[in-house]
Parts: structure tokens; sequence; C-alpha cells
């Protein structure tokens, strides 16, 4: 029973990224943005709380900053602009 449980799980995985590349977001950027609109305006700090990822080493201001396209995350969702990096 586990190994089908896996497989579907992989398929969803699949398919979710396939959805978020469609509009240049990764699956780490999509939970930045479900925490922040669940919470609303959040500073770096408190986003990284609530995502429980220290700030050190510059992973979440990667989360919040350029993705691919070279559009920030933060411009295109305003909750998160402004936020301290």
């Amino acid at each position: 029973m586990r190994y089908p449980i896996l497989a579907a799980e992989r398929e969803g995985a699949r398919m979710m990224s396939a959805a978020l590349r469609q509009v240049g977001l990764n699956s780490a950027q999509r939970e930045v943005l479900e925490v922040v609109c669940q919470h609303g305006p959040l500073t770096l700090a408190e986003l990284g709380r609530l995502l429980q990822i220290d700030q050190l080493g510059g992973l979440l201001a990667r989360l919040v900053g350029d993705t691919p396209s070279g559009v920030s995350v933060a411009a295109r969702f305003p909750a998160i602009r402004g936020a301290p990096v």
C-alpha cells in the first residue's frame, strides 16, 4: 500500500511543479506566497519564523528575491514588498 501512495504523491508534485513553472515560481516560493496570503504583509524575520527558516545563508532572501525570469516575487506580490533583506 505504501508504494502506490508514494507514486501518487510524486505525480502530484510533478503536476504542481509544472503549474508553478507556468507562472515563473517554484514550490518553495509557493510556500512563501501561501504564508503571506494567510497572514498578510510580513517582514523577512516574521516570514522566516512562520516558515521555520533560519535567515542565515540568505535562503529566505533568495525565496522572496529574483525568480529565474528576473522578476522578483516581492514585486509581483505587494504583501511582501519592502520587507527588509
